[in-house]
């Protein structure tokens, strides 16, 4: 129900009616009570207006318009030689951020047989900001009551342990491909801004930036040496 609120939602309402409209119409198909309404319509105004890196306080996505925006991207490309071992590989080969260390190890903990064929997914939302491409995925789990679980510290080993950061990769992967044949003059440094895996229970515009959202931008090289690896030419 979320997913679609926010797949159908204009990020640039300024009005709680229109927003309340549009969770009444999610609600019914849902069967969900309308006595719930306040309560998302506040998580959809905080997560409107928080900014969703310290860096520039204007990347929030109350300032993102519809036609800058892709909701739902799919993606479809062949794949070689995805193993447990492959994986494991590549993120073991490059220097990793601090939300990275031993998710080589966790790629250990996998078990199935080396594939060959389609990948296939879709891709929540993709944004475009100051000329730079944004991915961003919705989760709506419940980690704990207490909002402090949701600072970005405690986000880690459930990007970790969920498999979210092999989600991501594939995501950055699908979108450079997207990119690379879209964009004439396509450059990954230049035109790909980064992740945000937005936990939103977590989301609070008091609290800010620190709440709720875990960023990446995964390694320029890590993303073509994927390429290589386990896209099938």
């Amino acid at each position: 129900m979320l997913h679609e609120v926010l797949e159908h939602l204009d990020f640039t309402l300024k009005t709680s009616d229109d927003i309340d409209n549009l969770i009444r119409d999610k609600f019914f198909h849902y069967e969900f009570e309308e006595k719930w309404v306040p309560t998302i319509r506040n998580m959809i105004t905080d997560l409107l207006d928080v900014s969703l890196v310290p860096e520039d306080k204007g990347l929030c996505l109350s300032q993102i318009k519809n036609n800058a925006r892709l909701n739902e991207l799919g993606f479809y490309f062949p794949l070689k030689n995805l193993s447990k071992q492959t994986l494991g590989s590549l993120f073991s080969k490059t220097e990793q951020p601090p939300a990275l260390v031993g998710f080589a190890d966790e790629i250990e903990k996998l078990n199935f047989s080396p594939l060959n064929g389609f990948i296939k997914g879709f891709i929540d939302l993709i944004f475009m900001y100051k000329g730079k491409f944004y991915i961003v995925d919705w989760k709506s789990n419940l980690i704990a009551k207490d909002i402090n679980h949701y600072k970005e510290e405690h986000l880690i080993p459930i990007m970790q342990n969920d498999y979210y950061i092999l989600q991501y990769h594939l995501y950055t992967l699908a979108l450079h491909k997207y990119l690379k044949n879209r964009l004439p003059d396509y450059d990954y440094e230049k035109d790909f801004g980064g992740v945000f895996y937005i936990f939103l229970r977590g989301i609070n515009k008091t609290k800010g930036h620190d709440y709720g959202i875990f960023r990446d931008r995964p390694k320029k090289e890590l993303i073509l040496e994927m390429e290589r690896e386990l896209e099938e030419q």
